[in-house]
């Protein structure tokens, strides 16, 4: 992933955005959540929005939109199934080995930590007389 392409720019805007205590801000969805739980993903993702649960038919999806994926190399990247059901992916036949070993742990908001209001340890500030 290369910082300077779509997907790199993006990880790195998302990563700063957390850095900066910005995490509250953003919901994560893993991909395998969502295939295998899709109601119960969903209702986190509007219980997050602070919307109603709309009721979705994942048995019927429909792919109303195109993208032009083979500019960027990877031709039906963003083809949607008519289902909503988990899949068995080898991510390294979808990228490099290189690539999977580099990136593999760069999940950085599974243990993301709010950070605190105050990162000030009061112990540690030194008040000078006037």
């Amino acid at each position: 992933m290369q910082s300077d392409q779509p997907v790199g720019i993006a990880y790195n805007r998302i990563r700063d955005a957390q850095s900066r205590g910005f995490g509250d801000r953003m919901h994560f969805i893993e991909f395998e959540e969502l295939t295998s739980k899709p109601k119960e993903t969903m209702e986190k993702v509007y219980e997050f929005l602070g919307e109603k649960y709309y009721k979705h038919d994942f048995n019927n999806v429909e792919q109303v939109t195109e993208e032009r994926d083979d500019i960027h190399g990877i031709p039906g990247l963003h083809t949607i199934r008519p289902k909503v059901e988990p899949v068995t992916v080898d991510a390294k036949a979808l990228i490099s080995e290189q690539a999977y070993n580099k990136y593999n742990d760069a999940q950085f908001w599974r243990d993301y930590e709010e950070p605190s209001p105050n990162p000030v340890d009061p112990d540690q500030v030194i008040i000078k007389p006037l």
